[in-house]
């Protein structure tokens, strides 16, 4: 049980590792080829003034619903990438373009279930932080509520 926990924490860390410098786009035309992919991230990049250079490696990924992966070279590339997607919504183009970090599955629950603990706690004074900072704290904080008794004072 214990080996299964530290393996299941250690990929979850290996993987949020690996998509650290990666952006997710969506809400492009399905249409677009790989070159146009490119092209899109480049014009992208041109609109929120921020210089990639061939230091981006784009990759369409799914198949219903394809959404384009990024992964620059650094993560203060990244970090503009995705601060300045809010000044998308106004360019007609790019309207309907999202850009978001690449999360893990666990990172995708970990709302949905502080929600949940939240609603359990909420007639008591009990404050849940969102803000974890590693995979093993995130599975302590899932794991207790089913069985947590404490009372508050």
């Amino acid at each position: 049980m214990k080996a299964e926990l530290i393996d299941e924490v250690q990929n979850e860390e290996k993987e949020r590792a690996k998509r650290s410098l990666n952006v997710i786009i969506s809400g492009f035309d399905l249409n677009l080829d790989t070159q146009s992919d490119v092209k899109l991230v480049t014009d992208i990049s041109n609109q929120l003034n921020i210089p990639v250079n061939g230091k981006a490696k784009v990759k369409r990924i799914g198949r219903k619903k394809p959404v384009l992966q990024v992964r620059f070279s650094d993560l203060k590339t990244k970090s503009l990438f995705i601060k300045g997607s809010m000044s998308l919504k106004d360019i007609d183009n790019f309207q309907s373009i999202f850009i978001n970090p690449d999360y893990t599955q666990q990172q995708f629950a970990l709302p949905e279930e502080l929600k949940k603990v939240r609603s359990e706690f909420s007639n008591q004074r009990w404050i849940i932080s969102h803000k974890v900072n590693s995979p093993s704290q995130r599975l302590q904080i899932l794991q207790f509520p089913s069985f947590l008794t404490i009372k508050a004072s």
